[in-house]
């Protein structure tokens, strides 16, 4: 069996489904508190909110880049993040490296650090046959995280009835007069 997080304000029904899962499966160890860490994610529970974060695997993949990460970005990319420009192509060592790290900023983004999935999942499409442009984004989401480093997902609601949704469109933003068009949907 793998790893399982259970979770209620009730105590005896935690108890509950612990016993009817060794019941079938045996003996398994358990942490009990408000503090756990949960396939590398650090959550803590406070105040009927959990917050999530995952600070140690972002400075591993800060100190995987290899370079000195010391100043910090306000954002994750620059207005120019999706431009792609015929730059020289990263050396072997260096695209290992590049496609290395973006894998973990994806393990992160996708957990816990939202802020930084968009410029993640583009840096994906680049993992195999990156450029120098690419390591620079790169080097900017990282620079973007040292400096929020202990910035955490917070996850709450106080009303799960309520709904509160966005879209926001950019009109031919793309070279090819393409739009681009988000949304969310918030429940609490």
């Amino acid at each position: 069996m793998g790893d399982n997080k259970i979770s209620h304000e009730d105590q005896e029904v935690v108890d509950s489904v612990i016993k009817k899962i060794e019941t079938k499966f045996g003996s398994m160890s358990k942490t009990l508190g408000d503090e756990h860490e949960f396939l590398g994610m650090d959550i803590q529970f406070k105040n009927k909110k959990v917050t999530v974060g995952m600070k140690k695997h972002a400075l591993k993949a800060i100190n995987f880049f290899g370079e000195d990460i010391t100043r910090n970005a306000s954002t994750p990319a620059n207005p120019y993040f999706f431009k792609v420009r015929d730059a020289p192509k990263l050396s072997e060592e260096k695209s290992d490296i590049f496609h290395s790290v973006t894998a973990q900023l994806l393990f992160v983004g996708n957990r816990c650090r939202l802020d930084i999935k968009t410029v993640v999942a583009f840096l994906c499409t680049r993992v195999a046959s990156p450029d120098e442009d690419d390591w620079k984004k790169l080097r900017r989401v990282l620079q973007y995280l040292i400096g929020t480093i202990d910035l955490r997902l917070t996850l709450g609601a106080d009303d799960i009835t309520k709904m509160e949704s966005w879209v926001d469109v950019s009109y031919g933003i793309h070279e090819d007069c393409r739009s681009h068009t988000g949304g969310l949907i918030s429940w609490g």
